[in-house]
């Protein structure tokens, strides 16, 4: 699921409906249940719709009787969105 969930993430950016900035979204980690990017400070609410989006995708894809969610934090370092 979680790698379905990326995928949706990089085909909605390479769409170019999504103007990330400077750094798009570059995936610096993923481990387990999380991603780790890097993005343009100003961008965080485009970043949080793209992840939204690609979980709706998956949700729609999977159609299981419960559906997923994410929670999306930002912070200069890990230790502030952990």
């Amino acid at each position: 699921m979680f790698d379905l969930w990326l995928g949706y993430q990089f085909n909605l950016l390479k769409s170019g409906r999504y103007d990330l900035g400077e750094y798009s979204l570059r995936l610096l980690a993923q481990s387990h249940d999380e991603q780790m990017s890097e993005l343009t400070k100003g961008y965080e609410s485009v970043a949080e719709s793209v992840a939204q989006k690609a979980i709706d995708g998956v949700n729609k894809t999977l159609n299981l009787p419960i559906k997923f969610s994410i929670d999306t934090q930002f912070g200069k370092n890990y230790s502030e969105i952990h």
